[in-house]
């Protein structure tokens, strides 16, 4: 038997040019990372270092610089050498894009959508990797984090996108820095902190379907001089159902959503090298999932699940049977599924000079969901059946056959329950390392490091300069 989800396609959007990753740094970094391998790599450099002219953006038309933390550390999107899309949060929002399946539009090689029949279930991959299977036992090969912290399954990761700084999206396998799952990439997703200055900033809107979503944000401000500031926003979204089912009102229609969100952020600096950043997420989702339609269906199974009527059963496939996508139904089984996240998570900073950084990020996060599931939407079926059918061939066991509820598929409120709690700490070193003996041309060349019983010793590639001794 085939079904064929007729969830709604998201309206596509022009896709933004990508931009090369160039290098201009002109220093040599290696990060040591704590809690895992020491990583060693070489920056390299060019002697293109003067300063852009004011104008410079202007006359080019603007280029927006994103700083990205897709190697542990900050740094510009244009430098950065791994294979990355980032996106700011002013952009998505200039595009309303308000939930994480619509990224796919700004970065190439990545689809993201929602589970059919599952409540903020998503199905990610990159580049062709990815898995589709909702349950909790699956380890998705694509990676998602929220401020750092890993989501541990992709049920409960259909999240809205409420004040987001920035997008990340690596393509590739990430083991070295995210971990074994990352065969396929990685999804960053990076909150705003408070604003510096106390504000009110309200969004409200209305579409199609009778959607409204409403959007409530609250900047403190910094409280006097104390380094302590504030952002709290709450979001309220509804909306009636996109295919209308006959049995009900649109308000129970597949797509109807109720959602109530809550957000917070706390951001305190007491002195310029440690910054402390507490963050919460809550959230509330009532939802009729997405119905599946028969496409094709076995003689034999056409046969029983068809006798249903004549033993006081719904009709099977009361929407018929067909590869043409429905514009309406017929459904008794329009029940509700329900999810609820809430996530806490510590971030601490500490700068103990140029070379040294120490990172902290503690979290806890919890998910509850309860789903609703029925595949054939033909109301309830009947059928003659037996615990133990004469057919089987079971010695002793000969229970006679009569009417029973019968289920093509049926999971009534599915709950699924999960509750993670991570530490990561990160350190990091940097080296700088910069002589003129290494200009030749008229043009900085790149050197390799490496690590040999405590020290490190410079040797260059073969083709490039190095420094007499």
């Amino acid at each position: 038997m085939k079904y064929e989800n007729s969830g709604r396609k998201p309206t596509r959007l022009p896709r933004p040019r990508t931009l090369a990753a160039g290098v201009s740094l002109p220093a040599l970094m290696v990060t040591l990372l704590s809690l895992g391998p020491i990583a060693l790599w070489a920056v390299p450099t060019y002697a293109d270092d003067s300063p852009a002219s004011p104008d410079a953006d202007q006359r080019t038309g603007g280029l927006e610089e994103i700083v990205v933390t897709a190697r542990k550390r900050e740094e510009p999107l244009q430098v950065a050498p791994v294979s990355i899309s980032a996106t700011s949060g002013a952009t998505l929002e200039q595009a309303q894009i308000t939930r994480l399946d619509n990224i796919g539009q700004f970065a190439p090689g990545i689809n993201i959508s929602q589970s059919a029949g599952q409540v903020d279930t998503v199905n990610v991959t990159i580049r062709g990797i990815g898995n589709a299977d909702p349950i909790l036992t699956a380890d998705s090969p694509v990676a998602m984090y929220i401020d750092g912290v890993y989501l541990g399954r992709t049920a409960g990761a259909l999240i809205d996108l409420v004040d987001i700084d920035r997008i990340e999206v690596l393509r590739g396998p990430q083991g070295t820095l995210f971990g074994r799952n990352t065969t396929g990439g990685a999804i960053n997703v990076y909150t705003q902190l408070p604003a510096q200055k106390f504000g009110i900033q309200e969004n409200v809107g209305y579409a199609s379907n009778t959607e409204i979503h409403s959007t409530t944000t609250l900047d403190t401000g910094e409280l006097g001089n104390s380094g302590l500031s504030a952002k709290l926003t709450y979001r309220h979204h509804q909306m009636d159902g996109f295919i209308r089912n006959t049995a009900t009102d649109w308000a129970n229609s597949p797509g109807a959503d109720q959602t109530n969100e809550e957000f917070l952020a706390v951001h305190y600096q007491p002195v310029e090298s440690f910054t402390a950043d507490y963050k919460l997420d809550n959230m509330n989702k009532s939802l009729i999932p997405d119905f599946y339609q028969v496409t094709e269906v076995e003689p034999a199974l056409a046969t029983y699940f068809g006798n249903s009527p004549n033993v006081g059963g719904a009709v099977f496939a009361p929407n018929g049977i067909s590869s043409s996508r429905l514009n309406t139904y017929t459904d008794w089984n329009h029940d509700r599924s329900y999810d609820t996240v809430t996530g806490h998570s510590l971030t601490l900073n500490y700068v103990v000079n140029e070379a040294f950084k120490i990172k902290s990020i503690t979290a806890y996060r919890s998910m509850a969901i309860k789903s609703n599931s029925e595949l054939s939407n033909s109301g309830q079926l009947k059928g003659f059946t037996s615990p133990c059918p004469v057919y089987f061939g079971i010695p002793g066991c000969s229970v006679p056959e009569s009417v029973q509820n019968v289920y093509l598929f049926y999971a009534p409120y599915d709950h699924q329950r999960q509750h993670q709690i991570s530490e990561e700490l990160r350190s990091q070193y940097s080296i700088s390392y910069r002589p003129d003996q290494f200009v030749a041309n008229g043009q900085f060349r790149p050197i390799q490091i490496l690590a040999e019983s405590k020290k490190y010793k410079v040797r260059a590639k073969k083709g490039y300069y190095v420094p007499k001794q």
